[in-house]
C-alpha cells in the first residue's frame, strides 16, 4: 500500500506540475516541483524537462508548418533521402521531402496537371524537389476535364453538411 500510495503521490504531483506548466509555463512547474521536494518527483521533473528540450530543439518552425499542411492534405510526398551520412556508419539521419500548397484544390491541380506537362519534370527528387508553380503557358496547357476533383468535392460536401447541421442546431437551441 505504501508503494502504491507513493506512486499515486508522484503521479498526482506530475499532474499538478503538468497543469502548472500548461497554464503558467515551465518555470512555474519547476518551482512547484522544487517546493514538493521529493527525490522521485525531482528525477521525473528533470527527465520531463530534458525530454521537452529535446522535442522542441528537434523541430524548427518550418518542420512544424509542413507537418500541419501535410495532415491537412495540402502536400505531396516526394520521398525520403539520407540527410546526414557518417563514414563507416552510413546514413544516420533520414529526411522527408514534400511540396506543400495553399489548399487541397491547389495540390490536386498541381499533382494531376504536372502529369499532363512532362517538361516540368514532375516534382523532382527527394533531395532536390521541384515545388514551383505553373508558368502561364503551362497552366493554359492543362486539360481540366482530365483532372479528377472528387477528393475536393467530397471534402466540400462533408464541410457543407457540417455547416448545415451546425446552423440547424444553433437555430433549434435558440428557439427552445
Amino acid at each position: 500500500l505504501g508503494s502504491i500510495g507513493m506512486k499515486l503521490q508522484v503521479v498526482g504531483t506530475i499532474g499538478q506540475a503538468a497543469t502548472i506548466a500548461a497554464t503558467s509555463g515551465l518555470e512555474a512547474a519547476n518551482a512547484f516541483l522544487l517546493n514538493s521536494f521529493n527525490p522521485t518527483t525531482m528525477a521525473i521533473g528533470l527527465a520531463m524537462g530534458v525530454l521537452m528540450d529535446m522535442l522542441l530543439q528537434s523541430c524548427d518552425q518550418r518542420d512544424m508548418e509542413t507537418a500541419l499542411l501535410k495532415d491537412s492534405g495540402y502536400c505531396v510526398a516526394i520521398g525520403t533521402y539520407c540527410a546526414e551520412r557518417w563514414p563507416l556508419v552510413g546514413c544516420v539521419q533520414r529526411a522527408e521531402s514534400h511540396c506543400c500548397f495553399n489548399s487541397k484544390l491547389a495540390r490536386i491541380v498541381q499533382e494531376q496537371g504536372r502529369a499532363q506537362i512532362p517538361s516540368m519534370g514532375g516534382f523532382g527528387t527527394a533531395r532536390e524537389p521541384n515545388c514551383r508553380g505553373f508558368r502561364p503557358e503551362e497552366f493554359q496547357a492543362i486539360d481540366f476535364s482530365k483532372i479528377d476533383l472528387s477528393e475536393y468535392f467530397d471534402e466540400l460536401q462533408t464541410r457543407s453538411q457540417q455547416l448545415i447541421e451546425g446552423e440547424i442546431r444553433t437555430r433549434v437551441e435558440a428557439r427552445f
